[in-house]
């Protein structure tokens, strides 16, 4: 997590990284579930935590699972679809792809501009999503150089095998630092109640085909 003060620095070297060729992901390991979160897995339902190691940290974390019978193809297709974004939330008013690049045969670079609005909010903002399909791993942050809302944001949708036959875990970890004076209950609405809504709504997409 990258404290406000430091997401200048985090965007610069962000920025730097997306332009060296060497560059490349790391998917992280499955977050370990216990007995009662994988009973509701089982049963449809959305696991989902919030964290804030950091009590004066302006960052607000979330972590979401849920699991879904389809494939990663399937899912990416809903992921990085501008009408899915849009229709995944009544919050959410547009979604536009600035960019849409192939640095690298698994490499799928997508530029996307997000507006949304929560109560008398609202929000404006754009990040860069790195898309490596064959990893299961669809990466994101802010894109400094356009105009934000946000001071900065940083996530991923990592997808694992699932618990039953023909199903895949997706992982979806969100960081926030709206940079501005709102309510605390705003903020976690854009981390940890649109993380569980949206991941709702990518079961629902995925398994209706």
């Amino acid at each position: 997590m990258i404290p406000r003060l430091l997401a200048p620095l985090a965007g610069a070297l962000y920025t730097a990284l997306m332009l060296s060729p060497a560059h490349a992901a790391t998917k992280p390991a499955c977050p370990e579930l216990d007995e009662q979160q994988k009973a509701q897995l089982a049963a449809g339902e959305v696991v989902a935590w919030a964290t804030r190691d950091d009590p004066g940290s302006d960052v607000a974390t979330a972590t979401g699972v849920v699991e879904i019978r389809g494939t990663s193809q399937q899912i990416f297709e809903v992921l990085c679809s501008e009408a899915h974004s849009v229709a995944s939330s009544k919050a959410m008013r547009e979604c536009h792809i600035e960019k849409d690049e192939r640095p690298a045969p698994d490499h799928r670079r997508l530029t996307v501009t997000y507006k949304m609005k929560v109560v008398t909010q609202e929000f404006q903002w754009t990040v860069v999503r790195n898309l490596y399909e064959s990893q299961g791993l669809l990466t994101f942050e802010i894109a400094p150089d356009y105009e934000n809302d946000i001071a900065w944001t940083a996530g991923q949708y990592s997808i694992y095998p699932g618990l039953s036959t023909d199903t895949v875990l997706v992982v979806y970890v969100s960081n926030l630092d709206s940079g501005r004076h709102i309510p605390r209950w705003v903020e976690e609405d854009l981390t940890q109640g649109s993380l569980k809504r949206y991941l709702r709504y990518l079961k629902t997409a995925t398994e209706a085909g």
